[in-house]
């Protein structure tokens, strides 16, 4: 990370019974939540030979010379410990080469949680990223814990906090004994750990203890997720047959990011972040989906990794199930539903068109770019999950796409080498349908630009109707005050031709000063015309432009019956 400061390492003389096993002892220390350091012990011991730690990956933005282990001036005398004994292999990984007369090791570092405010995070969700602040705190395990890399090596591992007085720990782990966690290998590297004064919601479900914890001031967003969260995970848990992990911790960290909210799963926890400035209306709405959508991921990750080929699988699929559990609970009427999914088959076919690819090329590096790719990953994705729901219930497959998915994520033969991939998939379809639903996916999966939803639907007896429509008047875009941040390609925002980086002014003749002004005035077109003034590159602009058009579907009438 941007600081992880000091690094001390001793040994200890103690050589432990050779039926011991290797044990990593975390202790994690916060003493003044100001300074935004955390300091981290680690007792290792019954290992055999030299080892090496690492930070996790996913957290490789840090200046390497900031990351460094040097040989602390406290050794014990005559056990032949030299600096050479603590070897870089590059940033954040180093090899420790263990003294012939012990085989434990004690090593301790600071890590500095000042990464939201690092230019290698910024742009980049910093909602995910971990904070101290005076009265509480949120932790990511992989940005604070250097853990061994060997992936044959079985570690007995603890984690155990000393906080401020009167701080709580909320953790997603097995508590083994009072302020003792036993986390997994994975958690370690990813989870998030809830640390202070929160506001806190406990339950237990089916299989499942859940907490929810708000940083303070987050009492109308608590009003909304204590209603929806549990129905969503009971829900989901049935779907999975069985909860992905034991324990679920829910974070709704800390509001810096204005005008956005986002949300992202980890092994037994997931990071949510909601703007104070959203209209509740949109929250509420917002929110539902959000979780359903990530809470469903955890299930993949508990199972399996597939390749790039299924990412069309991953998130198409999953959004599908982000749509139909709030609906089959009530949370989402069928008139709502019914033009979220046409929205969503238009913008899926819209999104394969500009990319100009396959789906399966969406899902690959161009995915990560944004834009089109990902769009279609995530539309086109969630309309074959319609289609295929659709096909399966009328061969009497009642449990449809749910059932689909879990089949495909909970094959037991999945592993690091062997992860599903695109054949698995239309096996999974030919074996449960038939081969010309196979070839009927195929096509439209290596189709560049996408084949034609309407084709497809029209197989199973559905009328999909096309024609162009106006495109709903309103950015689509993340704004830093008035400067655009993000823009959806698919929104009006890119479309009439704003990019990141611009100023906004005036919109529809209306002056504005921040995001919730500009989201507003955009509401009010003048005369079928959207009149944004506007600096770029340091010269004033004009975008006046009549409202543009879309490619949209209709659903027939019934539709939603056949899925129910």
């Amino acid at each position: 990370m941007h600081a992880l400061l000091a690094a001390l390492l001793l040994t200890l003389s103690t050589i432990p019974r050779a039926d011991e096993p290797a044990k990593a002892e975390y202790t994690v220390i916060v003493q003044d939540p100001a300074s935004e350091l955390v300091t981290v012990r680690l007792h290792l011991s019954g290992l055999a030979g030299p080892f090496e730690l690492a930070l996790a990956d996913g957290w490789g933005f840090a200046n390497p010379a900031e990351t460094s282990l040097v040989r602390g001036p406290d050794l014990p005398e005559g056990i032949g410990y030299t600096l050479s004994s603590i070897e870089e292999l590059g940033p954040r990984r180093w090899k420790v080469n263990r003294p012939p007369s012990t085989n434990e090791v004690d090593l301790s570092w600071t890590v500095k949680l000042d990464h939201r405010r690092q230019p290698e995070v910024q742009g980049r969700d910093e909602y995910e990223h971990p904070y101290l602040a005076e009265d509480h705190g949120m932790l990511v395990a992989g940005a604070i814990f250097l853990t061994p890399s060997d992936d044959d090596l079985e570690l007995e591992t603890r984690v155990r906090f000393e906080l401020p007085e009167g701080w709580a720990v909320h953790a997603p782990w097995p508590e083994i004994e009072p302020g003792v966690f036993a986390p997994s290998e994975q958690a370690l590297t990813n989870d998030l750990i809830a640390i202070g004064h929160w506001d806190v919601i406990e339950k237990r479900l089916d299989g499942l203890d859940l907490t929810i914890a708000f940083a303070p001031g987050q009492d109308a967003l608590r009003d909304i997720v204590s209603k929806r969260v549990p129905p969503i995970l009971e829900a989901e848990v049935k779907l999975f047959a069985g909860a992905p992990q034991p324990k679920y911790l829910f974070v709704f960290g800390r509001c810096d990011q204005p005008s956005s909210y986002g949300g992202s799963p980890k092994t037994a926890s997931m990071t949510l972040y909601v703007a104070p400035d959203l209209p509740l209306d949109f929250v509420t709405d917002g929110v539902t989906h959000l979780i359903a959508h990530e809470y469903h991921h955890t299930f993949m990750m508990a199972n399996c990794q597939p390749k790039d080929e299924l990412r069309f699988v991953m998130e198409g699929f999953t959004d599908w199930a982000a749509h139909t559990v709030p609906w089959r609970l009530g949370f989402t009427s069928d008139a709502d539903m019914k033009q979220s999914l046409e929205k969503q088959i238009a913008k899926g076919a819209r999104s394969l068109k500009h990319f100009g690819g396959t789906l399966l090329d969406a899902g690959g590096p161009k995915f990560f770019e944004g834009g089109h790719a990902y769009s279609a990953c995530y539309a086109a994705g969630l309309m074959l999950a319609a289609w295929l729901d659709v096909a399966l219930r009328d061969r009497d497959r009642e449990d449809g796409v749910d059932g689909f998915i879990r089949r495909l994520w909970k094959n037991p033969e999945w592993s690091e080498e062997q992860r599903p991939a695109l054949d698995d998939f239309l096996n999974l379809v030919e074996k449960l349908l038939d081969e010309e639903a196979r070839n009927r996916l195929r096509a439209y999966l290596e189709t560049p630009g996408g084949g034609d939803p309407a084709a497809l639907f029209k197989t199973l007896d559905v009328e999909l109707n096309s024609g162009q429509v106006p495109l709903d008047p309103s950015p689509r875009a993340n704004f830093q005050g008035t400067t655009v941040m993000v823009l959806d390609p698919e929104g009006a925002g890119a479309v009439i031709g704003l990019e990141h980086g611009d100023q906004i002014l005036e919109v529809n003749g209306v002056e504005v000063s921040g995001a919730g002004e500009i989201q507003s005035a955009w509401r009010n077109p003048i005369d079928g015309r959207l009149k944004v003034r506007l600096i770029r590159g340091g010269d004033e602009q004009q975008i006046d432009v009549p409202i543009p058009t879309r490619l949209a579907y209709s659903l027939p009438d019934g539709f939603l019956d056949r899925i129910r």
